[in-house]
């Protein structure tokens, strides 16, 4: 990557030292799922900036920000052409082989809460832009979370991410949870269970 484009040095998050711990430990992988409950139940109620007006400018090639950039250096670009093709690839092998592909497009928290889908020099839907695309241009199935997510998010203000992290907490897996139910049934044909006969590891069943 161009000097400009790499991410600042930081330091690694614990969870980066953890993490090869906790697959090497079923004790250390309890006590930190313990911990991320603990923290996760003893979290205030959202802040008033839980919704930012709209998303931070960013250069760092590894930021999500940096994806729904409308004014991007062409290797934004030429990553989103060698990603879609190695996307192409594995609908090409699950084709050959009779399996049906289908892709869940997952939204970056910025594109959840910022309160501005669009913006002097970024589009939040760019991301999902591409694979809308690509999934419509070869016939494959896909659940965009992105709209739904904000949709849910300005219902009820809620945090759907662990602080600190990219990744889902435990409200935002019980929300794709519920939001994927009926895609992989539809999939199905309708067949399985509906997701009102009986909740999941105390998951709601419904929207």
């Amino acid at each position: 990557l161009p000097p400009e484009l790499r991410p600042p040095e930081r330091r690694r998050p614990l969870g980066f030292i953890m993490r090869p711990l906790r697959r090497a430990s079923a004790a250390a992988d309890l006590l930190a799922r313990l911990v991320i409950t603990a923290r996760e139940r003893g979290r205030a109620p959202p802040a008033p900036d839980l919704f930012p007006k709209t998303l931070p400018h960013s250069s760092d090639f590894c930021a999500f920000a940096f994806w729904s950039r409308t004014e991007a250096p062409a290797i934004q670009e030429e990553a989103v052409r060698v990603a879609l093709d190695e996307l192409s690839g594995i609908a090409d092998l699950c084709t050959a082989r009779g399996i049906t592909l289908a892709v869940i497009a997952i939204p970056y928290r910025e594109q959840v809460y910022v309160q501005a889908e669009q913006g002097e020099s970024y589009d939040l839907r760019r991301p999902q832009q591409w694979v809308t695309a690509f999934c419509e241009s070869r016939g494959i199935p896909l659940l965009d979370l992105y709209p739904l997510f904000r949709a849910e998010v300005r219902a009820r203000p809620t945090r759907l991410y662990l602080e600190h992290d990219p990744h889902f907490n435990n409200e935002g897996h019980a929300l794709a949870g519920r939001l994927l139910a009926p895609f992989a049934r539809s999939l199905c044909g309708g067949k399985g269970a509906s997701a009102g006969d009986k909740p999941v590891d105390g998951i709601p069943a419904g929207p």
